[in-house]
């Protein structure tokens, strides 16, 4: 079993070899669901591959437009699932949730942002064949940084 070498907290940092490289994952609509994330370098569904496993090491997110000038919550789920899309047979692994009030905009009184900013570190592992599924209530703009390696 490979466990890639990673240096510091904030910033994340490791050694690249032929085998272990980062890997950026992201929410590929503007709006909520469930999907799989997918990976910057060809914007499809990331699976981890055989032989590989993939560790999450930070999420990142930012906020919504949201209507009404009422509170909403807005929460981050994040699944291990052998299924793409899906959150069914799948281990959730992350969890963000807040409750925002409604910020006016210059151009609304029904419309408005708010925030929820995401900036959480962590070290979970994703197995050859995980998808890694996100479930999002409105947009959160999310992104996953982690290092893909041997297994």
């Amino acid at each position: 079993m490979t466990e890639p070498i990673i240096i510091g907290v904030e910033s994340i940092k490791f050694l690249p070899t032929a085998t272990t490289f980062m890997k950026q994952l992201f929410f590929p609509t503007p709006f909520s669901g469930t999907l799989s994330l997918h990976d910057v370098t060809n914007n499809t569904n990331y699976q981890v591959p055989v032989g590989k496993k993939f560790i999450m090491l930070k999420v990142v997110g930012g906020g919504a437009e949201v209507q009404n000038g009422a509170q909403y919550t807005q929460s981050v789920n994040i699944f291990r699932n052998t299924i793409a899309d899906s959150t069914v047979g799948g281990t959730q692994v992350y969890r963000r949730s807040a409750a925002f009030n409604y910020k006016s905009t210059a151009n609304s009184t029904t419309m408005g942002m708010f925030d929820m900013p995401i900036s959480d570190l962590t070290y979970i592992t994703f197995i050859a064949g995980n998808f890694v599924n996100a479930q999002v209530d409105y947009s959160v703009g999310l992104q996953v940084f982690g290092v893909e390696c041997d297994a």
